[in-house]
Protein backbone atom coordinates (compact mmCIF):
# COMPACT_ATOMS: atom_id res chain seq x y z
CA UNK A 1 0.00 0.00 0.00
CA UNK A 2 1.16 3.52 -0.71
CA UNK A 3 -1.31 6.17 0.37
CA UNK A 4 0.94 9.17 0.97
CA UNK A 5 4.34 10.11 -0.43
CA UNK A 6 6.87 12.91 -0.67
CA UNK A 7 8.54 14.74 -3.54
CA UNK A 8 10.79 17.58 -2.42
CA UNK A 9 13.62 17.40 -4.97
CA UNK A 10 14.61 20.53 -6.85
CA UNK A 11 13.69 21.07 -10.49
CA UNK A 12 17.34 20.66 -11.49
CA UNK A 13 17.64 17.37 -9.64
CA UNK A 14 14.49 16.00 -11.28
CA UNK A 15 15.61 17.18 -14.71
CA UNK A 16 19.03 15.62 -14.31
CA UNK A 17 17.88 12.33 -12.78
CA UNK A 18 15.19 11.65 -15.37
CA UNK A 19 16.65 13.55 -18.36
CA UNK A 20 13.71 15.94 -18.46
CA UNK A 21 13.78 18.86 -20.89
CA UNK A 22 10.24 20.22 -20.43
CA UNK A 23 8.25 20.87 -17.23
CA UNK A 24 4.49 21.14 -17.73
CA UNK A 25 4.33 23.41 -14.66
CA UNK A 26 6.87 24.67 -12.11
CA UNK A 27 7.79 21.97 -9.61
CA UNK A 28 6.54 22.63 -6.09
CA UNK A 29 7.83 20.60 -3.08
CA UNK A 30 5.16 18.31 -1.65
CA UNK A 31 5.71 16.81 1.81
CA UNK A 32 2.35 15.07 1.92
CA UNK A 33 1.04 14.00 -1.48
CA UNK A 34 -2.37 12.37 -1.10
CA UNK A 35 -4.83 10.66 -3.47
CA UNK A 36 -6.40 13.05 -6.02
CA UNK A 37 -3.33 15.33 -5.76
CA UNK A 38 -1.82 16.42 -9.07
CA UNK A 39 1.71 15.05 -9.00
CA UNK A 40 4.61 14.82 -11.47
CA UNK A 41 4.95 11.78 -13.72
CA UNK A 42 7.06 10.84 -16.74
CA UNK A 43 5.20 8.82 -19.35
CA UNK A 44 6.30 6.38 -22.00
CA UNK A 45 4.72 8.64 -24.63
CA UNK A 46 6.74 11.75 -23.73
CA UNK A 47 9.73 10.55 -21.66
CA UNK A 48 11.42 13.98 -21.74
CA UNK A 49 8.41 15.85 -20.30
CA UNK A 50 7.37 16.14 -16.66
CA UNK A 51 3.57 16.13 -16.56
CA UNK A 52 1.22 16.68 -13.63
CA UNK A 53 -1.39 13.90 -13.43
CA UNK A 54 -4.08 13.17 -10.85
CA UNK A 55 -3.16 10.41 -8.38
CA UNK A 56 -5.77 7.65 -8.56
CA UNK A 57 -6.17 5.98 -11.95
CA UNK A 58 -9.45 6.62 -13.76
CA UNK A 59 -9.92 3.92 -16.44
CA UNK A 60 -10.94 5.25 -19.84
CA UNK A 61 -14.20 3.33 -19.55
CA UNK A 62 -15.19 4.71 -16.12
CA UNK A 63 -18.58 6.41 -15.82
CA UNK A 64 -17.23 9.06 -13.44
CA UNK A 65 -13.94 10.05 -11.83
CA UNK A 66 -14.79 8.87 -8.31
CA UNK A 67 -13.43 5.40 -9.10
CA UNK A 68 -9.96 6.92 -9.02
CA UNK A 69 -10.00 7.04 -5.22
CA UNK A 70 -9.98 3.22 -5.24
CA UNK A 71 -7.22 2.98 -7.84
CA UNK A 72 -4.26 4.69 -6.14
CA UNK A 73 -2.30 1.40 -6.11
CA UNK A 74 -2.08 -1.58 -8.44
CA UNK A 75 -0.77 -4.96 -7.30
CA UNK A 76 2.09 -6.11 -9.52
CA UNK A 77 0.95 -9.73 -9.37
CA UNK A 78 -2.41 -9.04 -11.02
CA UNK A 79 -1.71 -6.18 -13.45
CA UNK A 80 -2.50 -8.25 -16.51
CA UNK A 81 -5.68 -9.68 -14.96
CA UNK A 82 -7.47 -6.50 -13.87
CA UNK A 83 -9.52 -4.67 -16.54
CA UNK A 84 -8.46 -1.28 -15.17
CA UNK A 85 -4.75 -2.05 -15.36
CA UNK A 86 -4.20 -4.50 -18.24
CA UNK A 87 -4.18 -1.95 -21.07
CA UNK A 88 -2.10 0.63 -19.16
CA UNK A 89 0.39 -2.08 -18.18
CA UNK A 90 0.93 -2.81 -21.85
CA UNK A 91 0.75 0.69 -23.30
CA UNK A 92 0.65 3.42 -20.61
CA UNK A 93 3.48 3.09 -18.11
CA UNK A 94 5.08 5.94 -16.20
CA UNK A 95 7.71 6.88 -13.64
CA UNK A 96 6.55 8.64 -10.47
CA UNK A 97 9.40 10.66 -8.93
CA UNK A 98 9.60 10.56 -5.13
CA UNK A 99 11.91 11.10 -2.17
CA UNK A 100 10.03 8.79 0.17
CA UNK A 101 6.63 7.59 1.31
CA UNK A 102 4.63 6.92 4.48
CA UNK A 103 3.34 3.73 6.00
CA UNK A 104 1.33 3.15 9.16
CA UNK A 105 2.42 0.49 11.63
CA UNK A 106 -0.47 -1.14 13.51
CA UNK A 107 0.18 -2.21 17.12
CA UNK A 108 -2.39 -2.78 19.87
CA UNK A 109 -5.03 -0.93 17.92
CA UNK A 110 -2.84 2.13 17.37
CA UNK A 111 -1.63 3.28 13.95
CA UNK A 112 1.72 5.05 13.96
CA UNK A 113 3.08 6.72 10.80
CA UNK A 114 6.60 6.10 9.55
CA UNK A 115 8.53 7.86 6.81
CA UNK A 116 10.36 5.44 4.49
CA UNK A 117 13.08 6.28 2.00
CA UNK A 118 16.03 4.74 0.21
CA UNK A 119 19.05 4.41 2.46
CA UNK A 120 21.02 6.32 -0.17
CA UNK A 121 18.70 9.31 0.35
CA UNK A 122 18.60 9.73 -3.42
CA UNK A 123 15.63 10.76 -5.55
CA UNK A 124 13.98 7.65 -7.02
CA UNK A 125 10.95 6.62 -9.06
CA UNK A 126 7.94 4.43 -8.36
CA UNK A 127 6.74 2.31 -11.26
CA UNK A 128 3.32 3.59 -12.30
CA UNK A 129 0.56 3.33 -14.88
CA UNK A 130 -1.37 6.22 -16.38
CA UNK A 131 -4.70 6.74 -18.13
CA UNK A 132 -6.62 9.36 -20.09
CA UNK A 133 -10.29 9.82 -19.18
CA UNK A 134 -12.81 11.92 -21.11
CA UNK A 135 -16.16 13.16 -19.85
CA UNK A 136 -18.85 14.89 -21.88
CA UNK A 137 -20.90 16.16 -18.92
CA UNK A 138 -19.20 18.45 -18.20
CA UNK A 139 -16.63 18.31 -21.01
CA UNK A 140 -13.25 17.51 -19.47
CA UNK A 141 -10.16 15.39 -19.93
CA UNK A 142 -8.27 14.06 -16.91
CA UNK A 143 -4.93 12.30 -16.96
CA UNK A 144 -4.38 10.09 -13.92
CA UNK A 145 -1.96 7.51 -12.56
CA UNK A 146 -1.56 4.67 -10.09
CA UNK A 147 1.48 3.37 -8.21
CA UNK A 148 2.37 -0.31 -8.52
CA UNK A 149 3.00 -2.24 -5.29
CA UNK A 150 5.00 -5.39 -4.51
CA UNK A 151 5.92 -7.41 -1.39
CA UNK A 152 8.28 -5.38 0.83
CA UNK A 153 12.01 -5.68 1.31
CA UNK A 154 12.96 -7.41 4.56
CA UNK A 155 13.98 -4.25 6.40
CA UNK A 156 10.45 -2.82 6.32
CA UNK A 157 8.36 -6.00 6.17
CA UNK A 158 7.32 -5.56 9.81
CA UNK A 159 5.68 -2.21 8.96
CA UNK A 160 3.43 -3.41 6.14
CA UNK A 161 3.04 -6.36 3.79
CA UNK A 162 3.25 -4.18 0.64
CA UNK A 163 5.50 -1.41 -0.65
CA UNK A 164 5.56 0.70 -3.80
CA UNK A 165 7.66 -0.73 -6.60
CA UNK A 166 10.83 1.39 -6.69
CA UNK A 167 12.67 0.96 -9.98
CA UNK A 168 16.45 1.04 -10.17
CA UNK A 169 17.70 3.76 -12.55
CA UNK A 170 18.98 1.18 -15.04
CA UNK A 171 15.34 0.09 -15.61
CA UNK A 172 13.90 3.54 -16.35
CA UNK A 173 14.36 3.29 -20.10
CA UNK A 174 13.04 -0.27 -20.22
CA UNK A 175 9.96 0.67 -18.19
CA UNK A 176 9.20 3.55 -20.55
CA UNK A 177 9.95 1.60 -23.71
CA UNK A 178 7.25 1.94 -26.38
CA UNK A 179 7.96 -1.57 -27.65
CA UNK A 180 7.99 -3.49 -24.34
CA UNK A 181 6.01 -6.73 -24.28
CA UNK A 182 4.63 -8.61 -21.25
CA UNK A 183 7.74 -10.79 -21.19
CA UNK A 184 9.82 -7.63 -20.89
CA UNK A 185 7.62 -6.05 -18.22
CA UNK A 186 7.00 -8.97 -15.84
CA UNK A 187 10.65 -9.35 -14.74
CA UNK A 188 10.59 -5.72 -13.57
CA UNK A 189 7.54 -6.30 -11.34
CA UNK A 190 9.49 -7.65 -8.38
CA UNK A 191 10.57 -6.46 -4.94
CA UNK A 192 13.51 -4.09 -5.42
CA UNK A 193 16.98 -5.10 -4.33
CA UNK A 194 17.84 -2.04 -2.25
CA UNK A 195 18.33 -0.86 1.29
CA UNK A 196 15.50 1.15 2.84
CA UNK A 197 15.47 3.21 6.01
CA UNK A 198 12.57 4.39 8.13
CA UNK A 199 11.73 6.43 11.20
CA UNK A 200 8.54 7.42 13.07
CA UNK A 201 6.89 10.76 12.35
CA UNK A 202 4.06 12.68 13.96
CA UNK A 203 0.39 12.43 13.09
CA UNK A 204 0.67 15.61 11.00
CA UNK A 205 0.77 13.38 7.93
CA UNK A 206 -2.76 12.17 8.72
CA UNK A 207 -4.21 15.50 7.62
CA UNK A 208 -3.89 16.41 3.95
CA UNK A 209 -3.77 20.12 4.72
CA UNK A 210 -0.39 19.67 6.42
CA UNK A 211 2.34 20.15 3.84
CA UNK A 212 5.59 21.34 5.39
CA UNK A 213 8.99 19.96 6.47
CA UNK A 214 7.51 19.17 9.89
CA UNK A 215 5.52 16.34 8.29
CA UNK A 216 8.69 14.31 7.70
CA UNK A 217 10.54 15.42 10.86
CA UNK A 218 11.60 12.43 13.01
CA UNK A 219 9.86 12.04 16.35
Amino acid sequence: MCGRYVLIASENEVKTTFRISVLEEPLVPNYNAFPTSRMPVITNVQPDVLHLFRWGLIPHWAKDLTIGAKMINARAETLFEKPAFKFPALHQRCLVPANGYFEWYHFNGVKSPFFISCASHQLFAFAGLWSKWNSSTPPQTIYSFTIITVPPVNSIAHLHNRMPLILSPDLYDSWLSATAKPDDIVPMLTTPDMDMEFYPVSNLVNHAANNSPEVIAPL
